[in-house]
């Protein structure tokens, strides 16, 4: 199963989602305006890949998910 998370790190919590998704082997994959180094290692560590948008514009954030898919498979749900 593959999950995309937007923001995974707003609000604060939602680490958690991402973490518990993963320790059922889903694979999470995150897409935010946050620098990779500003997740919290927790965060980091649950999510397959992460991909840094500085302008999450609709274009950009399409373009990713089809990168996951092209690289991981489909999409099963984005949050």
């Amino acid at each position: 199963m593959n999950v995309v998370f937007i923001s995974p790190n707003f609000p604060h919590q939602f680490y958690l989602f991402c973490t518990a998704l993963k320790s059922r082997g889903v694979n999470v994959f995150g897409i935010g305006d946050s620098p990779p180094n500003d997740l919290r290692p927790e965060l980091r560590d649950a999510l397959r890949e992460y991909v840094y948008l500085p302008h999450m514009g609709y274009d950009d954030v399409r373009n990713t998910c089809q990168h996951f898919t092209n690289t991981y498979g489909k999409i099963d749900r984005i949050d």
